[in-house]
């Protein structure tokens, strides 16, 4: 055997031990344990690490601050995140960093805004006019009622409700597609109509009508089936007034009233309801996707303002006092903010404290976000608070 045979070392490879199979396995079961708890329990815990990550190296001072042209009656909403104001001279929708993306231009007496999902409607309260923008500023539809707008609803599908009313009539609804083209019409000679909320996919719309019983006032709730004709189904709420009311899912239906919360089904049946125990309604928010806050005056007892969380079954998930009434109250994803003439606070859904800022600079409203941040909103003047 030559010499270089006998300095030839057969080089093998590594075996690779079922104990790292077994290891790397164990990681990967964890990581994706932790990403369904996540995923099923709402978890907020990783909107921190999603804010260093979106804000990282940006003056947090300055950032997201900026002044738009308000005066008179104003409103405001978010849509996919972004700030849509409403005043006396139009609609607008705003980017993060203060560019106006779109606007409608006209003259609006009592402005009225509110969002579902990429989509936001605007309307005059009193006046004839609303219009339908998506998150980039454009405009998807622009209508002109025949009568004055009592009350509308847009669903995630960009279907809008209308209530106004009618010339030969006591209230017009009217179910406009997100096309612009109409749906259904109901024209009522008998009842008032005060509010209205149209399902996802304009398959349902509900009112609530005002008139008389056996010589008494009589409130109901009423659902139409957009695909034909007639009531679907009505069911009497007695002498309450109704508020506002909204859809929580393509069946079910939240009522406001003056002294409790209802839950109905299209059918018209009673899902559920939640009392206010002596308290009275002072302000109502339902965007936060599957859950509704209510803020309560219960000038009975010695917890003066309550903030309520509730579930789509109408249980109370968490509950925070206040001594003073809150000046606005907003909701999204998995955060509800509390802005006062002190501070704002950001609550998780189960309105456990998170985090919060003084509001020296006596901003009026706050609109949190999915990530936990909250536009601060003052007049004329927008500030991002990133916590």
């Amino acid at each position: 055997m030559s010499d270089e045979q006998n300095n030839v070392i057969e080089l093998k490879p590594p075996k690779c031990g079922k104990k790292r199979w077994l290891l790397f396995g164990a990681i990967l079961f964890v990581v994706l344990a932790l990403l369904v708890w996540f995923i099923l329990s709402k978890s907020t815990a990783l909107d921190g690490v999603k804010r260093w990550f979106r804000y990282l190296g940006r003056d947090t001072e300055a950032f997201g601050s900026f002044t738009f042209e308000s005066y008179g009656t104003t409103d405001y909403a978010l849509c996919n995140g972004q700030l849509v104001v409403g005043t006396q001279s139009g609609l607008t929708v705003f980017s993060e960093g203060g560019t106006a993306l779109g606007r409608v231009q006209k003259s609006l007496s009592s402005p009225a805004v509110q969002s579902a999902k990429n989509t936001v409607l605007g309307y005059d309260i009193g006046g004839t006019l609303f219009s339908v923008l998506d998150d980039n500023g454009a405009v998807v539809q622009q209508q002109t009622t025949a009568g004055s707008i009592f009350d509308a609803d847009i669903a995630g599908s960009g279907t809008v409700a209308v209530l106004c009313s009618g010339t030969d009539c006591r209230a017009v609804l009217e179910v406009y597609q997100s096309s612009g083209d109409i749906l259904y019409r109901v024209r009522s000679k008998s009842h008032f109509f005060n509010a209205c909320a149209v399902n996802s996919g304009g398959t349902y719309a509900a009112v609530a009508a005002l008139g008389e019983r056996d010589v008494t006032f009589d409130s109901s709730v009423r659902f139409y089936n957009t695909q034909r004709e007639g009531i679907a189904a009505e069911i009497s709420l007695g002498e309450r007034t109704v508020y506002d009311m909204t859809f929580l899912d393509s069946d079910t239906l939240f009522v406001l009233c003056d002294d409790s919360a209802f839950y109905l089904s299209t059918d018209g049946m009673l899902l559920a309801q939640y009392s206010f125990e002596g308290g009275t309604i002072c302000d109502f928010c339902a965007d936060g996707g599957d859950f509704v806050v209510l803020t309560l005056d219960s000038y009975q007892t010695d917890r003066r303002y309550r903030v309520v969380t509730l579930d789509h079954s109408g249980e109370e998930l968490g509950s925070v006092n206040y001594e003073t009434q809150p000046r606005n109250v907003s909701a999204c994803a998995s955060y509800v903010a509390v802005l006062t003439a002190e501070d704002l606070k950001v609550y998780d859904r189960d309105l456990k404290f998170h985090h919060g800022t003084d509001n020296a600079e006596g901003y009026t409203h706050a609109l949190v976000r999915s990530d936990g941040t909250a536009l601060l909103i003052g007049s004329g003047v927008v500030q991002l608070y990133i916590p």
